[in-house]
């Protein structure tokens, strides 16, 4: 009876045991089930996240793209256009000149000034030849005489000029005879550029004598002389004496000679003269010329002694009193 009942407990035991097997293999499968259905639908909200991310970048990148060409665009309406720079022309001084005188001449005119024939006399020997100075560094064609000998024989000789230049600030007088020779080459057409100094001396000057054939043919007559170097005006600082080629201010004194420096010219009406410059103040410039022009533009009287100014500005001057000179020799003959 015990034997069935220790039997009856281990059958008992055996079922449970069972049970629990069974139950045990369910959870197993089930939680088996779970962990896989669980997985699959996690890689499945991974797949879709991944999916979104995806789209998320790409509508960023295209967003990127779409702000890069935006930018690019202002970036580019904001540049300047590139501007063509043009090199730096060093100015070029024009003359005032005739009616005449048109572009297509211009060139024309300036090889005829540089290739006229020049008849050139200047004494300053010991002192150096500043008129020749100026003509050299100029370009221009001139013939320089030895002499007043061989001035005279080319005056009277039947060579043409078309420019005359008689340089006498080394106390030499061209006087006398020349003067209807130098006036006969004037009235034929050429042109003069007279420095002097005698035109008044203590022992009367030239001014009287044969030269007034000059002086009344410009309409000017002597009114002073004065034995030191002065600041000289510009009376007309736009004229092409002072500004063609070289553009002038001034003549800075330099003081050289002792004496009788200068000579002063006034218009007496008869002529055309033209005082530019001279050493009167505004009341009285009129009377104290001492760049005086004539003769249509064709002569240029200089009565005051190179030496006595700057070196550089006599040399700018004198290549001024060329160009003036010769185009209206060639402009207005």
């Amino acid at each position: 009876m015990q034997k069935w009942s220790w039997a009856i407990k281990l059958s008992s035991l055996g079922l449970v045991a069972l049970i629990l097997g069974a139950v045990l293999s369910v959870n197993a499968c089930t939680i088996t089930f779970i962990n896989e259905e669980s997985l699959s639908e996690t890689q499945s909200e991974l797949n879709v996240q991944a999916t979104l991310d995806a789209e998320r970048q790409a509508t960023l990148n295209q967003q990127l793209t779409e702000v890069s060409a935006q930018q690019t665009a202002l970036a580019v309406a904001d540049t300047p256009a590139p501007v063509e720079t043009q090199p730096v022309q060093p100015e070029v001084l024009t003359p005032s000149v005739e009616a005449t005188l048109n572009p297509t001449t211009a060139p024309d005119l300036t090889e005829q000034i540089l290739s006229a024939r020049i008849l050139f006399y200047e004494d300053t020997f010991e002192y150096g030849f500043w008129v020749k100075d100026a003509l050299d560094s100029g370009g221009f064609n001139y013939y320089m005489v030895k002499g007043i000998g061989e001035l005279m024989n080319l005056l009277s000789g039947s060579d043409e000029w078309d420019l005359i230049i008689i340089a006498a600030e080394g106390r030499s007088a061209v006087s006398g005879e020349f003067w209807p020779a130098i006036m006969r080459r004037v009235e034929d057409g050429a042109g003069l550029i007279y420095e002097t100094w005698t035109l008044i001396t203590p022992t009367g000057g030239q001014a009287g004598g044969a030269v007034k054939q000059l002086l009344d043919g410009c309409g000017v007559q002597v009114t002073g002389n004065y034995n030191n170097p002065m600041p000289i005006y510009f009376y007309v600082p736009d004229h092409d004496v002072f500004n063609y080629p070289n553009r002038l201010t001034q003549l800075r004194v330099r003081g050289f000679w002792g004496d009788e420096n200068i000579e002063t010219l006034m218009p007496t009406g008869r002529g055309d003269a033209q005082i530019l410059a001279g050493i009167g103040g505004s009341d009285d410039k009129l009377s104290k010329g001492v760049i005086t022009t004539c003769y249509n533009g064709r002569v240029i009287i200089n009565t005051f002694s190179n030496h006595d100014y700057d070196h550089g500005d006599i040399v700018a001057l004198w290549q001024n009193y060329v160009y003036w000179t010769l185009k209206n020799r060639f402009l207005n003959p």
